[in-house]
C-alpha cells in the first residue's frame, strides 16, 4: 500500500497491495468489510507476500488511509501552509469533527470554501 491511489481506466481507482497486486477500490472496500466481520486471528492469504492474521491486516489498512489521508493535510513543515493557517484549520477542524457540523460562511477561509460547501450556513 506504499505506492496508495492510482489512477487506472477511466474513473476507476485502483489500490496496489503489499504484494504488488492491484485491485480496484470496490474490491479493497468488499475485502475490507469482509476483514471486519472475520475473527481476528484467522489466516489471510493475498494480501501480503505470506498470509497473515485478519486483525494485522484490518491494522495494516486502517494505517495506510490514516497515513493517506495526513499526508494531503495542510501543514507548515511540507511548505502547504503557514503557522497561523495551520492553527486555524486544527481549530476549524475540532468545531467540525466535534459539536458543530455545520458552520458559519464568514467563519472558513475563502480558499477552503468549496471543500467545505456541504457544512456551511448562509445567514443571510
Amino acid at each position: 500500500m506504499a505506492d496508495g491511489w492510482e489512477r487506472g481506466c477511466g474513473v476507476r481507482k485502483i489500490i496496489t497491495l503489499p504484494n504488488g497486486r492491484a485491485v480496484t477500490a470496490g474490491a479493497y472496500a468488499r475485502a475490507w468489510k469482509k476483514l471486519i466481520d472475520m475473527d481476528p486471528n484467522t489466516p489471510v492469504s493475498g494480501f501480503d507476500h505470506f498470509p497473515r492474521r485478519a486483525g494485522d491486516v484490518l491494522r495494516e489498512i486502517r494505517r495506510a488511509l490514516h497515513e493517506r489521508i495526513t499526508a494531503r493535510m495542510p501543514h507548515p513543515e511540507s511548505g502547504t501552509c503557514d503557522e497561523d493557517t495551520f492553527r486555524w484549520l486544527a481549530q476549524l477542524a475540532g468545531l467540525l469533527n466535534g459539536t458543530l457540523a455545520v458552520v458559519n460562511e464568514h467563519a472558513i477561509p475563502l480558499e477552503y470554501r468549496e471543500q467545505l460547501a456541504h457544512r456551511i450556513r448562509c445567514d443571510d
